[in-house]
Order: structure tokens, then C-alpha cells, then sequence
């Protein structure tokens, strides 16, 4: 979340998956994968832990000062995926990592915390779901409802008022926009997003995102869609909007 550590997944450039291992007819279990984590200083380079890990990697984050890695002896972490989250101190390299049982995805970190949900979240949104904050020890230490979306940097895009139905529309005007915010967790920043888009983007500084009106026009093959900034968020900070220089952002 700080950014002054960055995570690579490495693979043997040998190892096979579950369906090539079939094609060649040879024995193979998700068990029997292995990869290796790598964690650096983003400023200097500097490695400051490598793990191996067994198993298939659901997920990997990062929070100020910890890696958390999900695995599963399946290809989800509930049932006979047996998930569990380990989490290896960045402060103290040497320290005996944690080790967390879990049935919920990874999704996400803020600068103290891990974001459990219980579907992938990664791969596509599939509407709302909530989120389990848990601290690197594993322990419960808050919920998050109607979440729609997980960004790096800490926030979250969720649907305000989860529980009551959606607004319906008017059958003479524009669709009405569901109320949607960002938080950003470790400030608890809000910031409405209602019929906005949102992307993430790289700062200088830190991970940030960048929240856009898109306007359409035109019809059939001459239809077009014109994205236009209005704000800015960086992690650097409390995550309170920006619109100071957003000509810097580019949608081509």
C-alpha cells in the first residue's frame, strides 16, 4: 500500500499446470506445484525475502511491512481447498511466517490489514459481497458491506446503503446512477462515485486512482465515448479527492 515494496510470483519455467500434465499423461496434483515469492525494495532493488511456497497460489499482498500468500490444494480455498494464508514479516526477515486457515479469497490489503471476500474479486465483478478485514494475525478487526470493487492503494468501491433495492429508472430520463463510494479503509475517506468510472493509476508517489466521466454521442458504427477526468486520489495521503493537474492524465 506505501509502495516501498513490490511482490513477484516466480515460476520454474518447466513446471507444468494440471492440463498439460493430462496432455502428457503424466501424474500431477496441485500439490505438487511450487513457486517462489520475492519481495524487493522498490527504491533501491534490494531483495528483502524469498519464500517457496507449495501449492496453488490463489493470491499475494502486501501491507506497510508484511507479504501475505493464499494457497489452496485446489483451485478455490473452501472446502477440500484447505486455504490458508501465510504472512511473512518484511521488518524482521528472518521471523517464522503465520499461518492463517481460511475458506474467503485474498482480495486485497490496506496498511495494516488483509481484505478477505468470498469469491474472486479478481476476476470480475459479479456483484455485491462482503469484505472481512482480518490483522496479519489472523484475527477479525472489522466487515465492509456491498462491495463492488477492490483497488490497491486501500480503497474500496461499495454500494452505499447495501441492504435497501437500487433506484429505478424514469421512463423519460437517463438511467438513475447507483449510489457508490469509494473508501479508502485506513483513513475512512468517502467519496462519491455515483455513474463515475474509476481506474487505477500509477503515481509518482504512490498507487492511486483515477475517477472519470465518460460521455457518449452518436449512434451505430458512429457511436463514441469520451472519458473525462474530474479527480484524482493518491494513497500518499488521507485519499481526500484531488483536481489539482489533471491534465496529466491521459485516456489514450
Amino acid at each position: 500500500p506505501d509502495g516501498r515494496h513490490a511482490s513477484f510470483l516466480l515460476r520454474p519455467a518447466d513446471m507444468l499446470d494440471p492440463y498439460d500434465a493430462r496432455e502428457e499423461r503424466r501424474d500431477f496434483t496441485v500439490a505438487d506445484q511450487r513457486a517462489y515469492v520475492v519481495v524487493i525494495e522498490t527504491e533501491t532493488g534490494k531483495t528483502v525475502r524469498t519464500e517457496e511456497v507449495k501449492g496453488l497460489i490463489l493470491g499475494q499482498v502486501l501491507t506497510n511491512d508484511t507479504l501475505a500468500v493464499e494457497t489452496s490444494q485446489a483451485y478455490y480455498p473452501g472446502g477440500n481447498g484447505h486455504g490458508t494464508i501465510t504472512t511473512y514479516s518484511l521488518a524482521k526477515p528472518t521471523a517464522k511466517a503465520t499461518t492463517i486457515p481460511t475458506d474467503k479469497w485474498l482480495v486485497g490489503a490496506t496498511q495494516d490489514s488483509l481484505l478477505l471476500a468470498p469469491s474472486n474479486m479478481s476476476q470480475g465483478r459479479y456483484g455485491t459481497q462482503p469484505l472481512t478485514r482480518l490483522s496479519k494475525g489472523g484475527d477479525v478487526v472489522g466487515t465492509i458491506a456491498g462491495v463492488t470493487g477492490v483497488y490497491r492503494g486501500g480503497w474500496v468501491e461499495r454500494v452505499r446503503d447495501a441492504g435497501t433495492p437500487p433506484p429505478k429508472d424514469s421512463a423519460s430520463g437517463p438511467p438513475r446512477a447507483v449510489p457508490t463510494e469509494l473508501v479508502h479503509l485506513d483513513s475512512g475517506v468517502t467519496t462519491d462515485v455515483a455513474g463515475l468510472k474509476v481506474e487505477e493509476v500509477a503515481l509518482p508517489t504512490a498507487a492511486g486512482l483515477l475517477v472519470s466521466r465518460e460521455t457518449t454521442t452518436g449512434e451505430g458504427q458512429n457511436r463514441e465515448t469520451t472519458s473525462t477526468p474530474q479527480f484524482w486520489l493518491s494513497a500518499a495521503d488521507d485519499g481526500h479527492p484531488h483536481t489539482e493537474n489533471l491534465e496529466q492524465f491521459s485516456t489514450k
